[in-house]
């Protein structure tokens, strides 16, 4: 099976390639790391990277999947935007509003690289290429 974005996290494509997330888990936990690998264990998903792949949602253009699959840590009971997602929308804002910064965005999104390192296979996602 040829590894796509839709793929990419699935438990058969994180058992036949390495990624850096794999490796930094097993590097700070090997059982932590083997049951990520196993899909028994799913990473705490922190403000930090929550933000993060909001703003990267934005632009690769993948708002809609992103709210739907985050959507309840993402709006107050009465339906507004948590302040952490107006403080995200800022910075979306402040990006679009720096032409030099727009250059760097220019590209193919969320590119699905793989790679043959030290008779390892290992993936990765660039984010604008």
């Amino acid at each position: 099976m040829n590894l796509t974005n839709e793929n990419y996290f699935s438990p058969s494509m994180t058992s036949q390639y390495w990624s850096v997330s794999q490796f930094k888990a097993f590097n700070k936990c090997e059982a932590c790391g083997l049951a990520q690998a196993r899909n028994e264990y799913e990473r705490e998903m922190t403000d930090a990277l929550l933000i993060g792949s909001y703003v990267d949602a934005y632009f690769s253009g993948e708002m809609e999947k992103f709210t739907d699959k985050y959507s309840l840590l993402m709006f107050k009971k009465n339906g507004e935007l948590l302040a952490k997602f107006d403080q995200a929308n800022k910075i979306i804002e402040t990006i679009l509003n720096q032409p030099l910064m727009m250059d760097f965005l220019y590209g193919d999104k969320q590119v699905v690289m793989t790679a043959d390192l030290f008779g390892v296979p290992w993936k990765g996602k660039i984010d604008v290429l």
